[in-house]
């Protein structure tokens, strides 16, 4: 390891100023842990949730067929707006008189724990508590799930293995009501049998790279270099659709954004993609990297806008309905309390002003 990169190390902000090595031992042992959060463990095998049944999809993303997902079938489903009126799935989030939710752990502002033992805080979680005040007439009235990119799908019972299978059987392993982690809403997903929220965030994949590195973003410099990226992320799948046309090494894939840049740190990597967002977070944990936006490369190979949603099973209509007409009044809710407040608290530090709206309900995704 060179000094540069022995400097880097331990330079995670917001963890107590612990070092990177023993990061990287307590990230391998975060799949799904129950956060320290109201209400009791539940026994292993159980989950605690009931989902309604009925069919909200309807898109052939119960085919388990295409490895290509069908895009206009995806954005059929998506522009579907269910009524906001309780059924099933808030029936039984209201009988359990708490909401379940996956979350990160290690997304600086997003989703973190500022110290040890401590609730999470950040952008997510406080949608998180917005909509659970609004089911269950209290914000703390929810217990969140740690849960990393790699199993959002899982611990919504949406296993990609699973695909094809009974959604009965398929709902039956699921631990969480929703997800809300920085989750970009894509084809991929939604053939999966999730269905998302209207967008709560826009962003675009990012390139973040060592400040002393020659690359300078999406183009000819990115030759040969050796990228990192979350499993089941949007920065995977647009690596695996693009990184031949850079010329990449093969792609190093781990559970969770930031174990990318443990990487980057330690200099096994040399650089990481993720969520423009996210990568500035990122920076704000460690002034050794850069964000490289010097992008040259063929347009159609650049990275594309895209949003974030809440994540849910999609066939819990209700609750899908319920949570569009949280977000409509969030994002309008001018208090403490709404959506400005939260993004001025935990990112215009490091985002500015340029992203100090949030996307429209009927925004268009770009499939």
């Amino acid at each position: 390891m060179t000094q540069t990169q022995t400097q880097r190390t331990g330079r995670l902000r917001g963890w107590g100023g612990v070092a990177v090595m023993a990061v990287l031992c307590a990230l391998a042992s975060l799949t799904l842990l129950l956060l320290p959060g109201r209400g009791a463990d539940e026994p292993s095998g159980s989950t605690g949730v009931t989902a309604a049944r009925g069919a909200f999809g309807g898109t052939g993303a119960r085919q388990a067929a295409a490895a290509e997902p069908d895009k206009e079938a995806c954005a059929r489903t998506y522009e579907k707006r269910p009524p906001a009126k309780d059924g099933a799935a808030i029936a039984a989030i209201k009988e359990r008189g708490e909401l379940l939710v996956g979350v990160d752990q290690n997304s600086y502002r997003w989703a973190y724990r500022g110290t040890y033992g401590s609730e999470p805080e950040g952008f997510d979680i406080d949608l998180a508590r917005r909509v659970a005040k609004e089911i269950l007439g209290a914000a703390d009235k929810v217990r969140f799930k740690t849960v990393s990119t790699a199993d959002r799908g899982p611990a919504l019972g949406r296993d990609e293995k699973d695909k094809g299978k009974p959604l009965a059987e398929r709902d039956a392993k699921a631990s969480v009501d929703m997800i809300i982690s920085t989750m970009s809403i894509t084809c991929r997903h939604i053939s999966n049998d999730i269905a998302f929220s209207t967008p709560y965030f826009e962003t675009r994949q990012t390139l973040v790279v060592p400040r002393d590195s020659p690359v300078k973003g999406f183009g000819p410099t990115l030759g040969g270099s050796r990228l990192c990226a979350a499993t089941g992320s949007t920065a995977e799948a647009f690596l695996a659709r693009h990184g031949g046309a850079y010329g990449l090494k093969p792609v190093t894939k781990v559970p969770s954004q930031l174990d990318c840049l443990v990487r980057l740190q330690l200099g096994t990597v040399d650089g990481l993609v993720t969520d423009g967002a996210l990568a500035a977070s990122q920076l704000a944990q460690d002034p050794g990297v850069r964000i490289a936006d010097e992008n040259e490369g063929d347009a159609a190979r650049l990275p594309m806008p895209e949003f974030y949603g809440v994540a849910m099973r999609d066939d819990s209509p209700d609750l899908v309905g319920r949570v569009n007409q949280i977000l409509d009044g969030y994002r309008k809710d001018t208090s403490k309390q709404g959506w400005r407040e939260s993004y001025r608290r935990w990112l215009e530090a490091d985002l500015g002003d340029a992203s100090a709206s949030p996307p429209r309900g009927d925004e268009k995704i770009v499939w």
